[in-house]
């Protein structure tokens, strides 16, 4: 139910900033700058007894965040003065590793033409 909201963001934000997550590759499909903002919680925060918690600066080896990194397709933020630069430094110049975007969204998809749908609906029908 929140798509078009989630969408709408990474299209027309001027930096798109995020925790590590899968949006990051919906994000340089449009193009958008991207800073994942890793920064762990003084004190171990999240760190509650009986529930799931995880660093925030631990989740960078997970497959699609480690890729996106080593194709500086964004910039990774450990603690505020890195979340402050990178983001200054996107807000005055959007086209900062646009190629490396670029370079990344051709590596993550395969089809970026919008037809999704109908190739979908095409391998199925051939199932048949």
């Amino acid at each position: 139910e929140d798509m078009d909201e989630k969408s709408s963001m990474m299209a027309y934000s001027d930096v798109f900033v995020t925790v590590y997550s899968t949006m990051v590759v919906e994000t340089t499909i449009h193009g958008r700058p991207v800073v994942s903002a890793c920064i762990d919680a003084p004190g171990g925060g999240w760190n509650i007894p009986g529930k799931f918690s995880l660093a925030l600066s631990e989740i960078g080896n997970w497959p699609t965040h480690q890729r996106f990194h080593e194709a500086g397709a964004g910039r990774v933020a450990f603690d505020e003065a890195a979340l402050f630069e990178s983001v200054n430094a996107y807000l005055q110049d959007d086209t900062l590793d646009e190629d490396k975007r670029r370079a990344f969204v051709q590596q993550e998809i395969t089809y970026t033409d919008g037809s999704a749908g109908k190739r979908t609906g095409e391998y199925l029908l051939s199932l048949l």
